[in-house]
């Protein structure tokens, strides 16, 4: 368990491509919401829920502006902790131990995240305290805050040096894409 580590879960995004609330969308019998939450409690001192309803046993802040996307949820979120590890709820076989990684990897760097398929991952990332709420006039997305800090990535060979398989960090926003990683990660076939 980390001391000096919390961790928030974004639960409020509309699913419109997906067309049911992520987060409550069952995988291997358990919601995503839930089995995310319990992963980043077992390494997270603190886990809060950012959305539109609570999870039990979680901390929760109610999002300010319905479907007003992951900045705007995180402007309103005042840390306790010097870092927090933010996740979304669109990863069905998230692996709670990127957060020791990505912990060890920060060093004095503002953030953290993993570099996949090409992409920043900011959504599945470690940052400093005073990065989060930390608000840019004019620009309201992850990647734009990312362009204003310091950002450290961690590339899918690190992952693997950590025993992470990469795919368990990936999103999904339609159907089509989540059956696509369940069966990845079933089969453990490339996607």
């Amino acid at each position: 368990m980390l001391s000096d580590v919390e961790a928030v879960l974004l639960t409020g995004g509309a699913s419109k491509r997906m067309g049911t609330p992520k987060s409550d969308i069952m995988v291997d019998g358990t919601s995503i919401g839930n089995r995310t939450a319990l992963e980043l409690a077992s390494v997270c001192q603190k886990v809060t829920v950012l959305g539109l309803q609570p999870l039990e046993g979680y901390g929760f802040q109610l999002d300010s502006e319905e479907y007003g996307g992951p900045r705007r949820a995180l402007d309103q979120f005042k840390p306790t902790h010097p870092y927090v590890f933010v996740a979304s709820c669109d990863m069905p076989h998230f692996q709670a131990n990127i957060v020791l990684l990505l912990r060890d990897e920060i060093a004095n760097h503002d953030a953290c995240i993993p570099f996949l398929e090409g992409f920043r991952q900011p959504l599945c990332g470690l940052y400093k305290q005073q990065v989060i709420g930390r608000q840019i006039q004019g620009e309201s997305s992850m990647m734009s805050l990312l362009k204003r800090v310091d950002v450290q990535e961690v590339d899918e060979g690190k992952l693997l040096s950590f025993g992470l398989n990469p795919r368990q960090f990936l999103s999904f926003n339609t159907p089509v894409e989540l059956e696509a990683r369940i069966k990845a990660q079933n089969n453990l076939s490339p996607l």
